[in-house]
């Protein structure tokens, strides 16, 4: 499932008009927080799963177009002594990037709580859907 993921994010794969362009881009494969981008007429909403990443280890950034999250999540393991008989957890550095030719990037703006980066995309004023009133005349 990862493959075809990242096969159909790539920064070349052509999505529906209007849709975020996106691709996968990892440090490490290890940990890949999994995403959610929805979408009104004023926004995109980015929701990142990153349960246990720090905050001071977490980086968005708006570049070209582009909204980088990256991070790093990492489990120490308090006791060296012990013997590892089963890990689930995965750890490690994670890099994923989403295209917005429509958004306004001097707005956008980040929260993080119990576990979930959520980042706001506004889109550019020109790009929203506005409704436009007719106006009848002579009947």
């Amino acid at each position: 499932m990862m493959l075809v993921a990242k096969r159909l994010l790539e920064p070349d794969h052509e999505l529906p008009a209007g849709f975020p362009q996106g691709s996968m881009d990892y440090m490490e494969e290890d940990f890949i927080p999994a995403v959610d981008i929805t979408e009104t007429d004023e926004e995109y909403r980015i929701q990142a799963d990153v349960p246990g990443v720090d905050k001071a280890q977490i980086d968005v950034e708006f570049q070209d177009d582009v909204l980088t999250i990256s991070g790093e999540r990492k489990i120490v393991n308090a006791d060296e002594i012990r013997k590892t008989h089963l890990r689930e957890r995965s750890n490690g550095a994670f890099r994923r990037g989403f295209r917005f030719h429509d958004a306004d990037g001097a707005r956008i703006r980040a929260t993080c709580e119990n576990g979930v980066l959520e980042v706001i995309v506004p889109k550019k004023q020109d790009a929203v859907t506005r409704h436009i009133d007719i106006e009848y005349q002579g009947v």
